[in-house]
């Protein structure tokens, strides 16, 4: 294990999680003009709501952030674009692997989650922290979804550098 990994974005994942939510949004849109009932209405806008916004997300870290790693974990902790902000190993208290509608996640057990959620300005971004906080018990997950990673590469990673470097 050398002094940190970087683990960069993968351009291919990113593409298609991308065309994933095109796929999505064309259908949101099927729905609100094409079939005219209130209850398609409704549920167009939501899947146009997160899914054009999931694909804006994707893009912009497809164009800003391909070339820089997403996730960096040395000595001090874990940090990079991929998390809101750097999360040092003296506050990670644990690492759960689950899985959620049969996509695999490692949860990041940290001790002051609360803390964590309140230093994040923008209460768009606080609101999906606090639903997995009260669902999975950490507002910190990873998935290798969109990196150049296998899942099981990260949360071994994950696992070794949290044994090595969580008594510092």
């Amino acid at each position: 294990m050398g002094s940190k990994v970087e683990i960069a974005y993968s351009g291919g994942k990113l593409v298609g999680v991308i065309l994933g939510c095109v796929v999505f949004v064309i259908v949101g849109i099927f729905l609100v003009v094409i079939i005219q009932d209130f209850v398609a209405l409704l549920v167009g806008i939501v899947v146009l709501v997160f899914f054009g916004g999931c694909a804006v997300v994707a893009t912009v870290k497809f164009f800003k952030n391909l070339h820089q790693p997403a996730l960096v974990i040395d000595r001090l902790g874990i940090s990079g674009p991929m998390l809101l902000m750097p999360i040092p190993w003296k506050n990670i208290t644990g690492l759960e692997k689950i899985q959620i509608h049969g996509q695999d996640m490692l949860i990041v057990k940290i001790s002051n989650p609360l803390e964590y959620i309140e230093q994040i300005e923008r209460p768009l971004f606080r609101k999906p922290l606090e639903l997995t906080l009260s669902s999975y018990g950490s507002p910190v997950s990873l998935s290798a979804v969109t990196l150049k990673c296998s899942q099981t590469e990260l949360e071994d990673l994950m696992f070794e550098w949290w044994e090595k470097c969580s008594g510092l």
